[in-house]
């Protein structure tokens, strides 16, 4: 037998005996179910034993096979190796030293570890503790886990430490939790951590104290800390144990929460108090921040326009106020009924598959509409956007809906528009056809009636529209109009050259717009062609007979020279034609954008006016037929419903007169000296219903005596619609402002004053500013409380404002408000 297994069996011996000298199954229980690997080795690095988990962590599945290597093999750093050797050498002991191990399979892990020199009658050996930390470096939430985890087992096992003292005191110096033992008069020991955890340099000087010495006078529910940690050791000695939380303080005066594990041990032939003492301060500000989390959801969730549920299968746990207003059902019933309750039978098992297939895992997200009835049996389609996670320790859905009935009744009615149309555009015929290609110039449609004129069939003239193109010149400008298109330009009529099937060329005049959707963004671009080329022939054989004529001309002239003066006069005559073909073509042009604008005006103030007149009919009628059945409440309801329509009804059709008036040209200004100031408090007095409503201050900041030139009709309408807006797009509880600034016209060396009606509602976007003074943009949106309104008011206040003379322009910024500035003179 060699000298080193005289060596290695002597140490192993040497272990037995430290193993068997007191309760060796208490040991080897906590030696064996231990989630940080353990081994035992020689100073020379011979491995005697080692726990599954240290086998585990490097990558063996028997002992007799790792102890093929010495313990230092696995250390991955030289720097490491050398340090370990050294401090064991010198200390007996190392602390808490971070390194690289390497595994059997060379994959590098993080760990900690701890060790102590043991000595035997055998000789001195090393315990070590290995703590595999490469993932709590990665993952916090799997440390925490690991932690939770360590924590139940020491908790588990704390009586089973305390039956062999030698072992304790290896795994209590060696523990990254704080660790004490105390009586009702003090403590008595500590581990390393305690010390650190209560920066406390020396031992001997913790020992000193007592619990309450390390705590503030009063606990968080104000009793003394003196008195309730006596009774709290003092119940932990007669029980099995307690668990608590408890305020601690550092030496420095800061104080901590920590949780405390009382467990009674025997030490020395005494019954005392091992406690354990963890740090819980994170887990304190995440629960804090959990806490608020929740209730900034609940407060955001109350004021949402949309629908919001949390649900669990057939079950909801929690609904907000829109959701109620959706499906009819009041916040009591909810436990009552559950998703598939509401959703409309024929829509079941499509949601049921929705959910089977795209919910789950925490994460899962989907999106669809569904077809729902409500508490009344009414049918209702909701746009539902669905994703899972967890909610009170379990897998929960969070569901975001909002009622997209009258889009899909809408969508119908478009529907049936787009039958019409598609008719219309599939029955061209002659010198006509119709097309739509994508925004990457593929055509996606075109008519039948295309065959008629270039000879290929629908499918065969699906491909890119620049495949027909001739070399002609004006296809360099037809494709540069083409791609303006693509960008959103609106293009004037324009012609190119193309080949047909056969092919022969023909002269096409196009007039084409870009498609929109409903983000503004250009989706294709749709054409009608109109094929000219019988046109131009014709045409170029009148260039041809007009240069004849030319010739001829010529040779009259040098016969004639007072036809030639003739001739003269009548070029002069033709540019001048053509210099008012020019102007006629920018009238048009601006002629075609009044039209645009005016339909667009029509088109909302139709769409507006109907629903108060049409509520206003359906109201009246209902007191006409019931009035004697009605209650006086729900009369004088009405009543208010019908005054607040026919105020509504009444600032509208201003509206449109004053814009009326001003865009026919008929409307007299009448400037004069008035007092801003009453004026403004009379517009405020108009709108103190609308802002008790909403719960909203409207400060009138302007200096009492402060005299404009201005025309009284005009500024109450421009007051009037401003203030309107505002309190449209401010929230409830808050704050729109009037007030001046006095400025210099340097140039006129003229006084003037610049009025701002300031709002803290939610802002425009910076993409939106201008837009919100052109009717023809279409830039209106629902106010705060679903207010709708036409887009007329600020067109016209700008369009007034500036027939006085005078300017007006906005600032925004999204989330925190608008302000609305105009011009007065002094």
């Amino acid at each position: 037998m060699s000298n080193s297994d005289n060596v290695f069996g002597a140490a192993n011996a040497g272990f037995e005996k430290l193993v068997n000298e007191n309760n060796e199954l208490h040991y080897k229980t906590l030696f064996e179910n231990s989630i940080s690997g353990i081994g035992v080795a020689t100073l020379d690095g011979d491995i005697i034993d080692c726990n599954p988990a240290l086998l585990k962590m490097l990558g063996f599945s028997k002992l007799k096979d790792l102890q093929k290597h010495k313990l230092i093999e696995f250390y991955d750093e030289l720097e490491d190796r050398k340090k370990i050797l050294s401090e064991l050498k010198s200390k007996g002991c190392i602390v808490e030293h971070k390194i690289k191990v390497k595994r059997k399979t060379s994959e590098i892990l993080t760990a900690l570890i701890n060790a102590n020199v043991v000595s035997t009658e055998f000789g001195k050996l090393v315990v070590v503790n290995f703590l595999d930390v490469t993932e709590k470096e990665k993952y916090s939430d799997d440390l925490k886990k690991l932690n939770e985890e360590l924590e139940n087992r020491i908790k588990e096992r704390t009586e089973e430490l305390q039956q062999s003292e030698a072992k304790f005191k290896s795994i209590f110096e060696s523990s990254l939790d704080a660790m004490v033992l105390l009586t009702v008069n003090g403590f008595i020991d500590c581990n390393k951590a305690a010390l650190e955890m209560f920066q406390i340099k020396e031992k001997k000087d913790f020992l000193k104290l007592h619990p309450s010495d390390i705590s503030p006078e009063k606990q968080e529910d104000g009793s003394k800390s003196s008195e309730l940690s006596n009774r709290f050791i003092r119940e932990a000695l007669k029980e099995k144990g307690k668990t608590f939380e408890w305020l601690h303080k550092r030496s420095n005066g800061e104080i901590f929460p920590v949780e405390i594990l009382l467990s009674p041990i025997n030490f020395n032939n005494e019954k005392v108090i091992h406690a354990v003492i963890r740090d819980i301060s994170v887990r304190k500000k995440a629960q804090e921040l959990l806490r608020k989390s929740e209730e900034k959801f609940r407060r955001l969730s109350d004021i949402s326009p949309s629908g919001i549920s949390i649900q669990r299968g057939n079950k909801y746990f929690y609904v907000n106020k829109a959701w109620a207003d959706i499906t009819g059902y009041n916040m009591n019933e909810i436990k009552k009924v559950g998703p598939y309750d509401i959703i409309h039978p024929e829509m079941q098992e499509f949601a049921k598959n929705k959910s089977d297939n795209n919910l789950q895992k925490e994460g899962s997200r989907t999106r669809y509409d569904i077809k729902i009835l409500t508490k009344d049996k009414t049918e209702k389609w909701m746009d539902l956007s669905l994703v899972t996670y967890k909610y009170m320790g379990q897998s929960a859905t969070l569901a975001i809906s909002n009622d997209v009935t009258e889009e899909y009744i809408i969508q119908e009615n478009l529907r049936v528009s787009e039958a019409k149309y598609r008719g219309l555009i599939e029955n061209l015929k002659y010198e006509y056809f119709f097309y739509r290609h994508n925004i990457k110039g593929v055509f996606e449609y075109v008519s039948p009636s295309v065959k008629n004129i270039l000879g290929y069939s629908q499918k065969e003239f699906l491909t890119h529209f620049s495949k027909y193109l001739t070399d002609n010149p004006i296809n360099i400008q037809a494709d540069k109009k083409t791609q303006l298109s693509i960008k959103g330009e609106r293009q004037e009529p324009y012609e190119l050259e193309i080949y047909d099937s056969n092919n022969n060329v023909h002269i096409l005049l196009v007039s084409e717009s870009p498609l929109f959707n409903s983000n503004n963004e250009v989706i294709a671009v749709e054409g009608i062609v109109h094929d000219v080329t019988s046109y131009k022939e014709a045409e170029e054989t009148i260039n041809k007979q007009l240069e004849e004529i030319k010739v001829q001309n010529e040779e009259i002239k040098s016969i004639n020279e007072e036809l030639n003066a003739v001739n003269d006069d009548l070029e002069d005559r033709i540019e001048e034609i053509n210099k008012l073909n020019e102007e006629l073509k920018i009238s048009e042009k601006k002629l075609l954008s009044s039209n645009n604008q005016k339909d667009r005006f029509f088109s909302l103030l139709a769409h507006d006016l109907r629903s108060p007149v049409g509520n206003f009919l359906q109201i009246s009628e209902l007191l006409k037929f019931q009035y004697e059945e009605l209650s006086k409440d729900h009369i004088n309801e009405f009543f208010d419903n019908l005054h607040q329509l026919a105020d509504k009804t009444f600032k509208l059709l201003d509206n449109l007169l004053m814009w009326s008036r001003s865009q026919l040209g008929t409307l007299e200004i009448d400037k004069k000296e008035l007092e801003l100031h009453n004026i403004v408090e009379e517009v405020i007095f108009l709108f103190e219903e609308n802002l008790k409503r909403k719960n909203i201050s409207c400060n009138n900041s302007l200096p009492i005596n402060l005299n404009v030139i201005a025309d009284l009709n005009i500024l109450q309408t421009l007051f009037r619609n401003i203030i309107s807006n505002a309190i449209k797009f401010t929230n409830s509880n808050g704050t729109i402002t009037i007030s001046s600034n006095q400025e210099i016209d340097k140039i006129n060396n003229k006084k003037y004053y610049i009025i701002s009606i300031q709002d803290t509602g939610v802002g425009i976007p910076e993409d939106k500013i201008e837009a919100v003074f052109n009717m023809n943009e279409g830039y209106t949106t629902l106010g705060t409380n679903n207010e709708k309104g036409t887009g007329l008011g600020l067109t016209l206040c700008k369009d007034l404002i500036e027939k006085c003379g005078e300017r007006m322009w906005v600032g925004s910024k999204l989330g925190i408000g608008t302000t609305f500035y105009f011009t007065l003179s002094n």
